[in-house]
């Protein structure tokens, strides 16, 4: 059972009316600080796909990303970039174990192949990456609107469809 004065609390908007969300979302085992930082982003009905598209828990910084796989700091910066992703500062945690060890494949791939060309790899892969999710993406919302809470106006039904179809998106 949720507390939901406590996530009343903590910025969750309208807890007790969005119980049937709230104890889903807890069912699914999200807490009371994964909860706030999807509502703070509009995205509470969506928390339970978007937890699932993840490479999973953020653990790591870039900085300890490249300490993880004795790197350079900017080697990284580049490698992350390259792939065309973002984190908006290098000691924000936002890589996972599994990022962590992308980036260590990069790394020994650049030791055979050469800096330019293992990071030539990775603009490859971050847009055909890119590419085959909105393909993807966009077939699964003309096919399932469900998963558009301006379709179903109902965040419950919505964070269902979402969890549903996650396993279709890279």
């Amino acid at each position: 059972m949720v507390d939901l004065d406590a996530l009343t609390a903590a910025g969750i908007k309208n807890a007790h009316e969005r119980r049937a969300l709230l104890e889903y979302l807890d069912g699914l085992g999200f807490t009371l600080e994964e909860m706030v930082a999807a509502e703070k982003h509009g995205r509470l009905f969506a928390l339970s796909g978007d937890g699932a598209l993840k490479s999973g828990k953020a653990v790591h910084s870039l900085r300890t990303a490249a300490q993880a796989i004795s790197r350079p700091l900017e080697d990284v910066q580049h490698a992350w970039a390259a792939l065309g992703l973002t984190v908006a500062d290098v000691d924000q945690i936002a890589l996972s174990e599994a990022d962590v060890e992308g980036l260590r494949t990069w790394s020994d791939l650049s030791g055979f192949v050469g800096e330019v060309t293992a990071l030539g790899v990775l603009r490859v892969l971050g847009a055909s990456m890119a590419r085959f999710a909105e393909a993807v993406s966009s077939a699964i919302r003309g096919g399932v609107p469900a998963i558009q809470l301006n379709y179903t106006e109902d965040e419950l039904a919505t964070a269902k469809a979402y969890a549903g179809v996650t396993g279709f998106i890279p």
